[in-house]
């Protein structure tokens, strides 16, 4: 499950403790939950009342009264479960003996869900349309406040993460019990490419390559772009050797971008992991790599 990062960008547990404590002092004592969904997955976030739910609980989406939810991007009631269609055979209403259900989802600016806002109790009946109501408003509150925190820590051209989340993740890794790595590269003759094809050709190739990222990097990784042709991916829980396909993909898929039948796009790479150098420094040093690589020949690694 690849985890959300605006979790580790901002305080979020107190957020979405106020979300949870508004929904207790407006609708009553119920178990009230935040989630959130990667495709098929649920992760409960945050949880008061606890009734039978775990914060950092992960389950899959079919399994939970929420895939209708995210399935019609609407809120969902469901006033008890034992005679419902849709849910009476899943395990919440079988084993946890769960009855009434109010479900809205958060849905941000780019229409994506992030994840829902949920009340829920054993017993039926103890939900309405004022429960989704507040639900609904309360979700959309918090839908603001992730917008603006990806706003803040993603880069507008390539939607990667910036140097502000950067700094925001070596400050919370430890890398006392296990491994980091941090891959930077930037794109050989970036300036002769926009010289010669124009600055939106080269927005253009900024783009692609931020894409290619994006769909190219394992779960446990997080890509980066600092600025002009500059690029990172910091791959957690992982060590150089770990990552070595990876890297060998993203260079070979940017190589596939083309500007021309002579002009293909290379880049040039520093790696470094934290069996060799502290975290605060994996910038500095995987930097100092990225330098010897460009004395070298196109799409060239250089390993601390």
């Amino acid at each position: 499950m690849k985890r959300y990062p605006v979790e580790d960008a901002f305080n979020f547990e107190d957020v979405a403790n106020d979300i949870l404590q508004m929904a207790n002092d407006l609708i009553g004592k119920h178990e009230f939950f935040v989630s959130f969904i990667d495709e098929k997955i649920l992760k409960v976030l945050k949880v008061k009342n606890k009734i039978w739910l775990d914060e950092g609980i992960i389950m899959p989406i079919e399994e939970t009264y929420c895939q209708y939810t995210l399935q019609g991007k609407e809120p969902v009631l469901i006033v008890n479960s034992l005679v419902d269609e849709r849910v009476k055979f899943l395990n919440a209403t079988i084993t946890n003996k769960m009855c009434s259900y109010a479900g809205v989802p958060i849905i941000l600016k780019n229409g994506i869900v992030f994840g829902t806002v949920c009340a829920q109790n054993k017993e039926p009946f103890l939900f309405d349309q004022k429960t989704i109501n507040i639900l609904t408003r309360l979700a959309k509150f918090l839908s603001y406040v992730v917008d603006l925190e990806t706003f803040i820590i993603k880069d507008s051209l390539t939607g990667l993460y910036n140097r502000y989340f950067w700094n925001k993740m070596i400050a919370q890794l430890n890398s006392n019990h296990t491994v980091h790595t941090f891959l930077m590269f930037d794109i050989d003759k970036f300036k002769k490419i926009n010289d010669q094809f124009g600055h939106e050709k080269g927005d253009e190739v900024l783009i692609r390559v931020g894409e290619i990222l994006q769909n190219s990097i394992p779960n446990n990784a997080y890509a980066f772009r600092f600025g002009g042709d500059e690029f990172g991916v910091l791959f957690t829980d992982s060590s150089v050797e770990e990552t070595a396909d990876t890297v060998n993909e993203l260079i070979a898929k940017c190589e596939e971008i083309r500007l021309d039948q002579n002009t293909i796009v290379n880049i040039s790479c520093g790696i470094v992991d934290t069996n060799k150098v502290d975290i605060s420094k994996l910038m500095a040093v995987a930097d100092q790599c990225l330098y010897f690589s460009k004395k070298e020949s196109k799409s060239f690694v250089t390993q601390a």
